[in-house]
């Protein structure tokens, strides 16, 4: 929540330092949502368009899973159980709106596997548009090639939805977010072209679901 990245890369280092994903709610929570969502939630009468923050952008996309993200926990100290489903879920639900991927639910035991918990992270540090902590999550992601691509495209729509926002500031930051995914996908595609030109393009002809 601090965005410490000095303090997040020393535990991720560790071998048994494990982030727990029941505190998903309390991260999205706290980074995600702000005064503009609680009264727009509230009244139900919506703000008046000058919102400059993520929320307003993540909401253009998809109200439902914006507002399940931005939902207050009940206790903010104490993680509920399995409440932190629901947050991933719609964290999840989220980039495929953006993707325009067909909207898919996943079963409990999908969630909860461990190598999951860096994408998810991951999607959560792209929505609150954090650049070196999306890179420490991504560089513990299993498919580096396709997450950069993924990644990229998501905060491209992002950006598109906050320059019909007119926030200039937030458009070029998420601009330059997505520019920089971009740039590792490319290097990635041009080295692998560099070590098996057959096979580097075989990949990139291959549907993966």
């Amino acid at each position: 929540v601090a965005n410490r990245v000095d303090y997040v890369t020393v535990l991720l280092q560790e071998k048994d330092v494990k982030f727990d994903m029941e505190h998903f709610p309390y991260l999205y929570y706290k980074t995600i949502s702000c005064t503009c969502s609680d009264d727009y939630y509230k009244t139900k009468s919506g703000v008046d368009g000058d919102c400059q923050h993520i929320w307003s952008i993540l909401k253009s996309a998809s109200e439902d899973s914006t507002k399940r993200l931005t939902k207050k926990p009940k206790d903010l100290i104490k993680p509920e159980k399995k409440k932190h489903l629901k947050y991933i879920m719609a964290a999840r639900q989220l980039c495929q709106k953006l993707l325009h991927y067909p909207r898919k639910k996943y079963e409990k035991k999908e969630i909860n596997k461990d190598d999951d918990c860096y994408h998810d992270l991951l999607i959560w540090s792209l929505f609150a548009n954090r650049q070196d902590l999306a890179s420490l999550f991504w560089l513990k992601c299993k498919n580096q090639l396709e997450t950069a691509v993924l990644a990229s495209c998501v905060l491209k729509q992002m950006a598109a939805k906050a320059k019909s926002g007119k926030d200039q500031a937030l458009f070029n930051s998420i601009k330059e977010h997505s520019e920089l995914f971009e740039r590792r996908s490319l290097d990635l595609q041009t080295k692998l072209y560099e070590e098996d030109a057959d096979i580097a393009m075989d990949l990139m002809l291959t549907e993966d679901t």
